[in-house]
């Protein structure tokens, strides 16, 4: 009886144990199973938001909300620009963030959400949000998106990293394929009259002068040097509304060099001349608000600006002719100049402009000032300001000056060439020719684009440019005339 009530004990011993151990195994095979279905969503989820490779969305709708209320920003300049790029792996997810212009976190209304400040790409981490296969988070936690399908992700900005203020912004992203792009208008540039003034001094041609235009403000900038002014040499801003079709003028009594090149950062005009960079609000109304004093001595140089950086191509009065120019940078919050790299020619009169991390110098001259036809280069140079590569590609033509727009991944440069019609290897100074071009800065492509301007007046050329509201703006001038009068034309682009 006891050996039977023993083995009966073993047997069901052992069945519980059996048992017991199926169940475990059973867990632990759903725990498995649930893992590696997570892992294979996820690997789905990346292969949408990132490709082969690397993959570009953009921005198909946005709402900002800060203190003020809700606005539907999906329209805005600085909406439009932005890009994300996505690539890596599921456990080690890399996001760029090019946000092109900035957005004001204190706008009452979509018009007032518009900031002139071209920043710089950004570079983030993404993961996964824990037991998610669609949720992710990303720019140091201040992104949270989720992936809903091939052609959209849905996500939350916290904007405080660009700003001291706070505001949400809503985004709806979809892939950026190659019609989203922006492309050269067929028809060309068909320019259209907008204003004139007459300047008393012609300080604003030959790349002397500088223009720009405000999103923001909604107005155009014209800045030379003017030496007739009743207090002596001054700094002269010329400032065009939009709203008004008014000008005004601003006068500073300022002894610097003549070249004045423009920047508006964070929504304030920032004069960079050869001697002193001075810094105004956007209604300028007499001295600006600060000087720096950096005495380099430059002229006809090239300038851009990305975030709170100027770089600026060229070298001092000092410099021996021939030296291969310098590419130096402007920190505008600490007064700060640092060396960037040396491009392998010298570089005056070219345009330059700055996509993404990459310095483009247009064309140019090897001299101060160029008398001959030797002194002209068509050769340009892009520069990876982040590795300091330097790559080179020609202009379609020899140019005597050049001047460079960005809009969003195409760079509008305008152009003159001049004649020499007996062969003696000297500039003609009274045979210009004007010329527009693109330069594509998805595929590095340079053409030629057709334009309506009339130059049939020898003298006359273009002095600057600039683009802002989807239109390419050109000051438009002729050498002979006193006092000068400057014309402002522009062309939709």
């Amino acid at each position: 009886m006891k050996t039977t009530i023993r083995i009966t004990y073993l047997l069901l011993l052992a069945c519980i144990t059996f048992a017991c151990g199926s169940d475990d195994e059973t867990i632990q095979s759903d725990d498995n199973d649930q893992g590696e279905a997570l892992e294979e969503q996820r690997a789905t989820t990346l292969n949408i938001l990132a490709g082969n490779d690397a993959k570009v969305w953009f921005i198909q709708s946005a709402n900002l909300t800060n203190l003020n209320g809700s606005f539907d920003v999906s329209n805005q300049f600085n909406i439009k620009d932005d890009e994300f790029i996505f690539s890596g792996s599921i456990t080690a997810g890399n996001l760029q963030w090019r946000p092109g212009h900035d957005i004001n976190l204190d706008a009452t209304s979509v018009a007032s959400s518009a900031k002139d400040y071209y920043l710089e790409p950004q570079d983030y981490s993404f993961t996964f949000i824990e037991d998610s296969a669609s949720q992710l988070t990303s720019i140091d936690g201040q992104f949270i998106f989720e992936v809903v399908d091939n052609e959209t992700i849905n996500g939350t900005i916290t904007l405080s990293s660009r700003s001291q203020n706070e505001g949400n912004l809503t985004i709806s992203l979809t892939p950026k394929a190659p019609e989203n792009y922006r492309t050269p208008p067929q028809s060309g540039l068909n320019f259209t009259f907008v204003s004139s003034i007459e300047d008393e001094t012609n300080f604003i041609s030959e790349t002397a002068g500088g223009m720009i235009g405000s999103y923001s403000d909604n107005s155009l900038f014209l800045v030379s040097r003017n030496d007739n002014a009743a207090q002596g040499m001054s700094e002269q801003i010329l400032k065009y509304s939009l709203d008004t079709n008014n000008w005004t003028t601003n006068l500073y009594t300022q002894l610097q060099f003549v070249t004045k090149r423009l920047n508006i950062i964070n929504n304030e005009l920032v004069v960079f001349g050869g001697q002193i960079v001075s810094t105004y609000p956007l209604t300028p109304n007499g001295a600006p608000t600060s000087e720096f004093t950096h005495d380099l001595g430059l002229t006809r140089f090239g300038f851009s600006v990305q975030g709170d950086l100027g770089y600026f191509v060229g070298n001092n009065s000092e410099t021996p002719d021939g030296a291969p120019a310098q590419i130096r940078l402007y920190n505008y919050l600490t007064n700060e100049i640092d060396n960037v790299t040396t491009l392998p020619k010298p570089r005056l009169y070219g345009g330059t402009e700055i996509v993404n991390n990459e310095l483009f110098v247009f064309g140019g001259r090897n001299l101060f000032p160029a008398g001959t036809y030797d002194d002209l280069d068509a050769e340009c140079f892009k520069v990876d300001l982040q590795t300091g590569n330097i790559s080179s590609f020609n202009m379609p033509q020899l140019a005597t000056m050049s001047y460079a727009a960005r809009f969003e991944n195409l760079i509008y440069v305008g152009y003159e060439t001049r004649s020499d019609d007996d062969n003696d290897n000297e500039i003609n100074d009274d045979d210009r020719t004007v010329h527009f071009a693109v330069y594509n800065t998805q595929n590095d492509s340079f053409t030629e684009i057709a334009h309506n301007l009339d130059d049939s007046d020898l003298y006359s050329s273009i002095h600057a440019i600039t683009i802002f509201n989807g239109k390419l703006y050109v000051a438009y001038a002729s050498l002979i005339g006193d006092p000068l009068e400057i014309k402002i034309f522009s062309a939709p682009l």
